[in-house]
C-alpha cells in the first residue's frame, strides 16, 4: 500500500510476503506528514465506495493500465487506486474479485503500529515504556531496556535470524511464547533488523496494556469505524493475536486504512489515531540505523 499526496494505491499481491512496510512510530519529529492539512475537510467514502472515470479527477487512465499490467506481471492479486476519496480504477487477477479476503503479509506490521498508536492516545502506553511493564519475563534481562518503541523500530537487539524468524517463529503452535522467550543478541539501539519475533511480542504488550486481544482491539477501534468488514486479525495456535503477519483484508478495505493515513487520523470527523502518531509513523525513518 502506497500514500501519496495526489492518489491512493492499495495492492495486494502474493509475492509480499517478506516486503511490507512498517509504520514505524518515532516521537514526533520534522518530516512531512501524508497529506493536506489536519482539520481539512476529507474525502472519505460511506458504506459504499463511489467509482469515478480517472481523467475525472486528473489522473491518465492510459498510465493507469500500464500500472496494472505491471501490477499483475509482478503476481499481485489487484489493484485499487483511490482519488479524492473516491476509486479511480480497480483491477483483480487470479480469479481474486472486490470481496477476496487475502492475508497482507507485513502490511500487519503498518495494523500493528497503529493499534499501538490508538491505545497510546488513550494512555494506556507509552512507546517509552520498557516493553518488560508487560513481558514480566524480561525483567531483570538484558531484554529490560528494551523499549515499546524499540520494538516497533526494529531496532530492539532481539535475536534475529532467517532461520528463527521465517521458520521456527512461522511454525510455533505459540507464536508469542516463541517470541518472548528468544534472547537479547545486542543492546536496544544498536543494529537494525527486520524482526517478525519482536513484532510478535508486542501480542503481549497490547494485550496487558489495554486488557484487549489485540485482535478484538483492532475490530473495535479501527476496523470496524472504518468500514473495514472484510478484515480481520488470525490467531496462532494458541489463541495469540498475529502481529507482525496476518491480516486478512480486501483492496478496497486497504484503500480505506491508506485513506486513513492520508486524512491524518480522522474518519467521518472522528479520531482514530492521533495526527502526531501517523506524522511520526509515515515521516523520516524512526533509525538512523537504517535511512530506508
Amino acid at each position: 500500500m502506497v500514500a501519496a499526496a495526489v492518489a491512493l494505491v492499495a495492492l495486494l499481491g502474493a509475492a509480499a510476503c517478506q516486503g511490507g512496510a512498517v509504520a514505524s512510530t518515532p516521537p514526533p519529529a520534522s518530516g512531512s506528514p501524508a497529506s493536506g492539512t489536519p482539520g481539512q475537510a476529507p474525502h472519505q467514502p460511506g458504506a459504499d465506495w463511489e467509482t469515478v472515470d480517472p481523467a475525472s479527477v486528473g489522473l491518465n487512465p492510459g498510465v493507469l493500465a500500464d500500472l496494472a499490467k505491471t501490477a499483475e506481471t509482478g503476481k499481485s492479486n489487484c489493484l485499487l487506486v483511490v482519488r479524492d476519496g473516491k476509486i479511480a480504477g480497480e483491477w483483480y487477477f487470479r480469479g481474486t474479485n472486490a470481496n477476496t479476503e487475502q492475508d497482507v503479509f507485513s502490511a500487519t506490521k503498518s495494523v500493528t503500529s497503529t493499534l499501538t498508536g490508538i491505545a497510546q492516545d488513550d494512555g494506556d502506553l507509552a512507546i517509552t515504556q520498557p516493553a518488560s511493564t508487560w513481558i514480566p519475563a524480561w525483567r531483570g534481562t538484558p531484554s529490560a531496556a528494551v523499549t515499546v518503541r524499540d520494538l516497533l523500530s526494529n531496532d530492539s537487539g532481539r535475536q534475529w535470524s532467517v532461520g528463527l524468524d521465517y521458520g521456527q517463529l512461522i511454525k510455533a503452535k505459540d507464536k508469542t511464547a516463541f517470541a518472548v522467550g528468544l534472547g537479547q543478541a545486542e543492546a536496544p539501539g544498536q543494529v537494525w533488523a527486520y524482526n517478525n519475533s519482536a513484532i510478535q511480542t508486542l501480542d503481549q504488550v497490547l494485550r496487558g496494556a489495554t486488557g484487549q486481544d489485540p485482535a478484538a482491539f483492532a475490530q473495535q477501534r479501527l476496523f470496524t469505524p472504518l468500514g473495514m468488514t472484510h478484515t480481520s486479525m488470525s490467531h496462532d495456535g494458541a489463541g495469540n493475536t498475529e502481529m507482525f503477519t496476518g491480516v486478512h483484508s480486501t483492496c478496497r478495505d486497504l484503500a480505506r486504512f491508506g485513506q486513513l493515513a492520508l486524512d491524518h487520523g480522522t474518519w467521518h470527523g472522528k479520531q482514530i489515531v492521533s495526527t502526531d502518531w501517523l506524522r511520526a509513523a509515515t515521516g523520516t525513518s524512526s533509525t538512523q540505523l537504517n535511512a530506508a
